[in-house]
């Protein structure tokens, strides 16, 4: 998928998860405590993902757009 000129990589794609961990860290409210197991697959998924945007940087290009969903 390509948003911006920046090709995400198909096994990015679960990167999603992580915008609902986002909004509920700003945003204060009644949510569902987060398992070990979660944490630990968020943890990954952001880790690959920084991985990603440092490789992509690296090559000269620059990172999407922080406004705009790459997910769209």
């Amino acid at each position: 998928m390509e948003k911006g000129g920046v090709e995400v990589p198909e096994n990015l794609q679960n990167a999603k998860i992580l915008t609902g961990y986002a909004v509920e860290t700003r945003y204060p409210g009644d949510y569902e405590p987060v398992d070990e197991d979660d944490l630990k697959k968020a943890i990954e998924i952001a880790k690959k993902v920084l991985k990603w945007v440092k490789k992509e940087m690296n090559k000269g290009q620059r990172p999407p757009d922080p406004q705009k969903s790459l997910f769209e």
